[in-house]
């Protein structure tokens, strides 16, 4: 063992979203205004897609900017996102047609 050198590992830097790619999403639709707002709370947080994807309306907390999420082995941790994501949740929210029953996933489609 005392002659071996450990491997080099090199910066590889992970890719984020930039301003411009987020503005992508951003319009007047209700699918723009909650894929935007999905984007943007991945962005904030990193949250795994399935913490997201089950998100209820319950969990969302907007006067703190937090949400509770349920990731692997049914483990709840609490997130916090910044307040333009907190008003594109608000923006994707009020767009929903028709408006989102009590407990309802928050990423409904605009039919359901």
């Amino acid at each position: 063992m005392v002659g071996l050198k450990p491997r080099k590992i090199g910066d590889k830097l992970v890719p984020v979203f930039t301003d411009d790619e987020l503005g992508a999403c951003k319009g007047c639709g209700f699918q723009n205004r909650r894929d935007y707002a999905i984007i943007s709370l991945f962005k904030d947080t990193g949250a795994r897609l399935s913490e997201l994807a089950g998100i209820t309306t319950d969990d969302i907390v907007p006067r703190e900017r937090e949400a509770v999420v349920t990731g692997k082995g049914d483990k709840q941790r609490t997130i916090k996102y910044t307040y333009d994501t907190a008003r594109a949740l608000d923006r994707a929210r009020s767009r929903c047609c028709p408006p989102l029953p009590h407990r309802a996933f928050t990423w409904s489609s605009r039919y359901g």
